[in-house]
């Protein structure tokens, strides 16, 4: 059985490529280099929510924004297996040409402790 979040999910993504070029992939741990057409990308980042952790977007660089974040679970479904937790990013038309995203894998309602900080380079080729 198909849950509800997951028809609003494709049709969400279903919207964005119809009225937005298409998401492209990033791999988080390289610069990012984006076509100058492109102004839509996604990441991808291992995630278990299991354990309480999420991903949470610290700071942006002006003309970048996340505008959804959604959990994919694991192919192959096991109890506390962890899977991927998909970003997608859009650049504005005032995006400075590079940039960054900062992000944290934490735990919403723990103050303090040990953070686990990613950032992705962002930069349109020329």
């Amino acid at each position: 059985m198909i849950k509800l979040s997951h028809y609003l999910t494709l049709a969400a993504l279903s919207l964005s490529a119809a009225f937005a070029n298409p998401l492209y992939p990033i791999d988080p741990n390289h610069p990012g280099v984006i076509h100058p057409e492109s102004n839509a990308f996604f990441i991808e980042l291992p995630s278990n929510p299991t354990t309480g952790y999420q991903w949470k977007v610290i700071s942006t660089t002006q003309g970048i924004s996340v505008k959804q974040k959604v959990y994919l679970p694991p192919e192959q479904p096991c109890c506390g297996a962890p899977g991927v937790e998909q970003l997608d990013v859009f650049l504005a038309v005032n995006f400075p040409g590079q940039g960054k995203i900062v992000m944290a894998y934490v735990r919403p309602w723990e103050q303090s402790g040990d953070v686990d900080l990613k950032t992705v380079d962002i930069k349109i080729e020329k």
